[in-house]
Order: C-alpha cells, then sequence, then structure tokens
C-alpha cells in the first residue's frame, strides 16, 4: 500500500521494479493514472474525491477500470463532503461509494459488491 502525493516521479521510480500487488492509497495524483494501471495497480479513492473542487480527480475515477478500484475511509482524514468538517470513520464511507458510482454512472449497491471484491483479492482475503 502506497501513499504517494506530490510525489509522481519518485513513485514511479520506486515502483517500476516491484512485481508485487501495489494499492495507490488515497489517491490524488491524476497524472500517476495511466501508469498505474500500465502496472495493474489498484487505485483506491477517500472522502477528497466528493470535494466540490475535485473535478479532476472524479475525472480520474471515472476512467478506473471496474476490477481496479478500491474505496476507503483514510480515517480520520478526508472525511467526505457531507460530513466535511468532522473527523472521518469507517461509516462515512457510503458517501465516498455514492460519490464514485454517481460519478461513474453504477449503482452505489454494485460498486459496493465490486470494491469489496477487489479488496479481497488485492488483500488475498476469503
Amino acid at each position: 500500500m502506497v501513499h504517494s502525493r506530490e510525489a509522481d516521479a519518485d513513485t514511479r521510480a520506486l515502483l517500476d521494479s516491484f512485481a508485487g500487488t501495489v494499492v495507490l492509497h488515497c489517491f490524488s495524483s491524476p497524472g500517476l493514472l495511466d501508469w498505474a494501471l500500465e502496472r495493474d495497480c489498484y487505485v483506491s479513492f477517500a472522502g477528497n474525491v466528493s470535494y466540490p473542487n475535485a473535478e479532476e480527480l472524479r475525472g480520474t475515477a471515472r476512467r478506473v477500470p471496474p476490477e481496479r478500484l478500491l474505496v476507503e475511509s483514510d480515517c480520520p482524514y478526508l472525511a467526505p463532503q457531507p460530513k466535511r468538517g468532522r473527523p472521518n470513520e469507517p461509516a462515512f464511507i457510503v458517501h465516498t461509494l455514492a460519490t464514485l458510482a454517481e460519478v461513474r454512472g453504477e449503482p452505489a449497491a454494485e460498486l459496493a459488491q465490486r470494491t469489496a471484491a477487489n479488496t479481497r483479492t488485492a488483500f488475498l482475503l476469503p
């Protein structure tokens, strides 16, 4: 799991020779997306994707293939827009998921099932 912020070139350089599964946690680097998809990274979005000024990040979320998409809370940080200003908590992930579903034009329930399955695959869970 990698949290890369304003370090796209360094992230690519460090991970280019890594052969394992990569989860790009709290993804906020649209410029890193093409490289991440070429490497089959998982791309995980937190509450910041729901912020009004995050249009570019929402556009990035639209481009992630369904089998590579994850959703997360990033507690206690980055509470989604309806809860912004509060410490984040796991229960708020439904708001982040709702934003992703809307942006992607998918039913939230289907997206929840898919991202849960992706989580199990990425982290080798039963």
